[in-house]
Order: structure tokens, then C-alpha cells, then sequence
């Protein structure tokens, strides 16, 4: 799956190189290539006719009158909207807010009800394999930001970096605990 994911990525850096590559040529056509490699970028794909769909609708419970969702594979219990936004019985609203990794700790538990920055493992589970841009399912997610999503999960090797999932193309990496990013909430049943 991962490859899967690599080459939506490379695909879109495609796109994205050669919308610079006629900004050195064509200021008019920069323009009209730019436009049009921006709704590439930024357009929610999924490939359901090749590629397993990981995260159906089936799996998830709505729950809280929409404001959450119980996936019934973990147990897990997730928000439905990052921090910052609001769910308004339809859909997400407002602005993800981005944190830093020890206001990302606190501002998870101020949601209250045993809410907590989930681990990387967790993080990964809702990722939907057959997506980008963002890659969750985005009827159980909605407006979900396709950047960098912190996770509680520290990096053994480098003290000073955290476990990352960026939701733009589901890959992970870490990153400084200082840098701000989205943060999205989960509890145990």
C-alpha cells in the first residue's frame, strides 16, 4: 500500500513541476497551468475500482449526534472534527487550528471526557489506503486539513522529535516538538 501512496505523491509533484516549469516560460499560461495544477493538488481522489477501500463507512459508529465516531475495529472513539473546528451536524466547520506538540497534549485533554492526543499507531488506523489529498474517508472525517497531524508518540532515537502523520498523503515522519501542527482527538472506549 505504501508504494500506492508514493506514487499519488510523485504524481502530484509531476503536476507540480511542470506548472513551474511553464511559470518560466508563459507568464499567461503560468497562470491558467497554475490554476489548474492547484484543484489537482488540493482535489480529495480516491481509487475504490483498484485499490481496497480500508476505512468504509460500515467500520465507523456515528455517535455524540455526529460529533463523534466510534471506529469498531480498534474501540477507538475519535472526533470528527480537528481541533479548532466544529461540527454542525453536517460537516466541519471553521479552521483547524495548528498547535505545538506540548499545547497539542493539553489542548486534547481540555476536550474532556478522557480525550488524548492518540499514538501513531492510532493515527494510522484511520487512514483510508484508497485516498489523497486528504486520505480519510471524508464522510466519517469532514474537512479533514491535509497537513501534518501530531500523534503522542515520541521518536526513541531523537528526543527532540515527535511521530507525525500528514493526512495530505497518509505517510509519516517526525518531526520537532516546537513546530506547529493539526491535531485531531481520540479516546478508549
Amino acid at each position: 500500500m505504501r508504494n500506492i501512496k508514493q506514487t499519488f505523491i510523485y504524481t502530484s509533484l509531476i503536476v507540480f513541476s511542470l506548472t513551474l516549469t511553464s511559470t518560466a516560460y508563459s507568464t499567461g499560461s503560468a497562470k491558467i497551468a497554475s490554476k489548474k495544477s492547484n484543484i489537482a493538488l488540493n482535489t480529495h481522489v480516491c481509487k475504490t475500482n483498484s485499490i481496497k477501500e480500508t476505512t468504509s463507512n460500515r467500520r465507523f459508529q456515528i455517535i455524540n449526534y455526529g460529533k463523534e465516531v466510534k471506529d469498531k475495529r480498534t474501540g477507538l472513539i475519535w472526533q470528527r472534527c480537528s481541533l479548532g473546528q466544529t461540527f454542525n451536524g453536517s460537516k466541519c466547520i471553521g479552521q483547524a487550528r495548528t498547535y505545538n506538540w506540548q499545547q497539542a497534549l493539553r489542548e486534547t485533554q481540555a476536550v474532556g471526557n478522557n480525550y488524548r492526543l492518540p499514538n501513531i499507531k492510532e493515527l494510522q488506523s484511520i487512514i483510508e489506503e484508497s485516498c489523497h489529498t486528504p486520505a480519510v474517508n471524508t464522510k466519517i472525517f469532514p474537512n479533514t486539513s491535509t497537513g501534518w497531524y501530531w500523534s503522542a508518540s515520541p521518536n526513541t532515537k531523537l528526543n527532540s522529535e515527535i511521530w507525525m502523520l500528514h493526512f495530505g498523503s497518509g505517510n509519516t515522519y517526525t518531526g520537532d516538538r516546537n513546530i506547529k501542527y493539526y491535531v485531531r482527538a481520540v479516546r478508549s472506549e
